[in-house]
């Protein structure tokens, strides 16, 4: 791996807030969609640490997702969503599509949508599979010197 490979995966696990970024690919497609928007469609593949939730020990895992985005001018939408007129007939889909996403200038950065599809993949809570919670054995002397404090601060607020 280049030396500017490195930086820019340790910038995206920067980003995430992770431990690391070991490998990330993807492979997209732009096809033409409605009269001026475009499609993208394809896969975000990577290998990522976390630290685990218990012990902190960076838990590795693979990650693929699927990119299905569109595209449109953002002057084409001035802010509202496209407007349908009533000649058109009513179809109630049960999984609606997004609203597109809308783009400026003659070029496109896919970028940011790929490192989102690859948080998107994140484990929320990522945990090795050797790490147990415990609960945490208090002193009596220290459980007995917290009762006396919380009875104490009871008393002075029923006061």
């Amino acid at each position: 791996m280049g030396e500017g490979q490195s930086a820019f995966l340790s910038a995206v696990a920067f980003q995430l807030k992770i431990m690391s970024v070991n490998s990330l690919s993807w492979d997209l497609v732009a096809k033409p969609w409605g009269k001026k928007g475009f499609r993208l469609d394809g896969t975000v593949k990577g290998v990522v640490a976390q630290a685990c939730i218990v012990t902190l020990a960076p838990v590795t895992e693979r990650i693929e997702e699927i990119i299905d985005l569109r595209f449109v001018p953002a002057d084409t939408l001035n802010g509202k969503p496209p407007q349908h007129g009533f000649e058109e007939d009513i179809n109630f889909d049960t999984a609606p599509e997004d609203e597109p996403e809308s783009y400026e200038g003659d070029s496109f950065d896919a970028m940011p949508f790929v490192i989102e599809h690859l948080a998107l993949g994140l484990n929320p809570y990522p945990r090795a599979a050797d790490a147990v919670f415990t609960e945490m054995d208090m002193k009596a002397e220290e459980t007995s010197a917290l009762t006396r404090a919380l009875e104490a601060w009871a008393a002075k607020k029923e006061s």
